[in-house]
């Protein structure tokens, strides 16, 4: 596989709005295009596939040019290599499983049914090669659609929506078999998601797209915690933290990466990603004694406060990064600025865990 990064800048029209975006994504790095349905997310994908012309861009992989529409170049799909996942997966009805991986693949023919089973094998579902896709659950469905994609050996993956055709009941699941595979690879990945929770899980980098431009680009903490925006703070929503899980009494108790425990009435045991609303967080004084029914205390400093329309996201230098959104009034009453010390407290109910393992 090419080891080289992506490069895409783009203008063209959409319904309603202009797209206009630019970005990079480095050799095996995964960067999640993030935000609501019809900010021209799809779009983007679209255009570094070559499945949409532009009006105006330039997309490159390393020093291979895939579009330049000054200089009159657009290479077609088959020549830009790219590992497309739709999201609803688009298998060929037609063909097994094994077939519609092999399909994309230059190696010689009487050497691909052995290959396919490789791919399969190594999202557990070479006991699915002979099966067909209408037979296939949702989850099922993303491992065979992955290893299609990946079985053309691509200089870059690009993933649509990858968990939207799943139910909640299997999302979890597939959430970490993708997490882990994307880890092991070694090309530019490009996501895009309307869940913001997901982007955090999957991606290094996420950039918050509204209208056909990026707002804010970043890592999930510190999207969750300094929002450019009230449009951003309400869309990033949850704070994602990382610890690990284990029974305790009814509850789980998550011993966080850093430092601190959590407690929460999800069940999982193993990797957890744990997302916590900050409207759910509660700010008390650092020695405040208080006979309140919330599990989970973090003592931490506040590091910034940004205002989000009538409301104020307050950042807080805990264990991991986490987010606070509390009234201007409730400011003034804590005295809170830069510095001043807290407890950020929370309900075990509030607290949703994502397993990772």
């Amino acid at each position: 596989m090419s080891a080289a990064g992506l490069r895409l800048k783009a203008c063209t029209h959409l319904r309603g709005f202009e797209l206009n975006v630019e970005f990079e994504v480095g050799r095996g790095r995964r960067l999640a295009l993030a935000g609501p349905s019809g900010a021209g997310k799809t779009s983007v994908l679209r255009i570094a596939a070559g499945l949409l012309r532009p009006k105006r861009g330039r997309v490159a992989l390393g020093d291979t040019v895939w579009l330049d529409t000054a200089a009159g170049i657009d290479a077609p799909v088959e020549a830009r290599r790219c590992g497309l996942v739709f999201q609803d997966y688009a298998l060929f009805p037609s063909l097994s499983a094994w077939r519609n991986v092999a399909y994309g693949m230059r190696s010689r023919r009487r050497e691909r049914r052995a290959l396919a089973l490789e791919l399969l094998e190594r999202f557990g579902a070479a006991h699915l090669a002979d099966a067909a896709p209408a037979s296939l659950s949702g989850g099922e469905r993303q491992r065979v659609a992955l290893a299609r994609a990946l079985a053309a050996e691509p200089s870059a993956l690009l993933l649509d929506e990858p968990l939207s055709a799943l139910d909640s009941a299997t999302r979890g699941g597939a959430l970490h078999e993708l997490h882990a595979l994307l880890g092991e690879l070694d090309v530019p990945v490009l996501l895009v998601t309307h869940s913001y929770d997901e982007a955090a899980v999957l991606a290094d980098e996420l950039a918050v797209i509204d209208r056909g431009r990026i707002v804010q680009r970043g890592g999930a903490a510190e999207i969750s915690t300094r929002p450019a925006s009230a449009f951003v703070a309400n869309f990033a929503g949850a704070a994602v933290l990382r610890g690990e899980a284990s029974p305790e009494r009814g509850l789980t108790l998550v011993r966080l990466a850093g430092g601190g425990e959590l407690r929460s009435t999800d069940a999982a045991a193993g990797p957890v990603a744990v997302s916590v609303f900050p409207w759910e967080v509660s700010l008390q004084r650092e020695h405040a004694v208080t006979g309140d029914s919330m599990l989970n205390r973090l003592p931490g400093v506040v590091s910034s406060l940004t205002p989000v329309g009538n409301r104020v996201r307050v950042a807080l230098e805990t264990p991991q990064p986490l987010a606070a959104e509390v009234t201007s009034r409730s400011v003034e009453a804590l005295g809170l600025r830069p510095g001043s010390r807290v407890v950020a407290a929370w309900k075990a109910t509030a607290t949703r865990l994502i397993p990772l393992s």
